[in-house]
């Protein structure tokens, strides 16, 4: 989630507004990805989070939301994306699923889990800045762009909710990510770490407090234990 202005603040572009709306980016949305151009100057292009199938015509429907770290420079999936296409995004916060088993009135696990939104938020109210990989493809209407985060390990926070979490980027680490620091690909490499969180410098909690597991469901008649009246006695 990020306002306008804070793109006017790491873009330079012309034409924030101060006061413009907070967005909630998820799958398949339009975001605001910062990259170099072919005159090697920072650009905002819109583009898709999540690599789909690219069906020319009707719905594309997504394959890849994440690229993972340790594999972003040698899976052929990636590895042209990242050397040549990298951008950042920029947000006031994140969001991780921990997932829970769901129970049954005997206290039984169904084999079904239920998602809880946890939401991780800097108090000092700067944008995060996240660390992405793009492409581009032709489907007759123009060229479209399409991104995916990088993800690494979860920290020591993040990890009693989920096993990843999105590479983050300092302020300093922007050039050499975005490729306007010429530096060996081993060197962007390197930026791909955990970063961890000062629990005195982060916000982190259920994103809705309020919210319930599902009731406990019942059992079905097959899966009640009946006896057998056809057994020998």
């Amino acid at each position: 989630m990020a306002s306008w202005a804070e793109v006017h603040e790491y873009a330079s572009l012309i034409g924030a507004r101060e006061n413009d709306e907070v967005r909630k980016y998820t799958p398949m949305a339009r975001v605001g990805v910062v990259h170099v151009g072919e005159n090697e100057d920072r650009l905002v292009t819109p583009m898709v989070w999540g690599f789909t199938d690219r069906a020319p015509l009707g719905r594309r429907s997504i394959r890849n939301m994440h690229a993972r770290g340790e594999t972003v420079d040698t899976k052929q999936t990636w590895a042209d994306a990242f050397r040549y296409r990298r951008g950042i995004t920029w947000a006031r916060s994140f969001n991780e699923g921990k997932e829970h088993l769901i129970f049954d009135e005997d206290g039984d696990p169904t084999g079904k889990t239920w998602t809880e939104q946890w939401t991780m938020k800097p108090k000092n109210g700067k944008p995060i800045i996240i660390g992405v990989i793009f492409d581009t493809f032709e489907v007759g209407n123009g060229p479209e762009y399409e991104y995916v985060q990088v993800t690494v390990p979860a920290n020591a926070a993040i990890l009693p909710i989920t096993d990843r979490m999105p590479l983050i980027l300092s302020e300093d680490e922007i050039e050499l990510w975005l490729g306007e620091l010429r530096a060996p690909l081993e060197d962007v490499k390197a930026l791909i770490r955990t970063r961890e969180f000062d629990p005195a410098e982060w916000d982190i909690g259920p994103e809705d407090p309020t919210k319930k597991p599902p009731r406990p469901r019942k059992k079905r008649r097959s899966e009640i234990d009946r006896p057998n009246l056809f057994s020998k006695r």
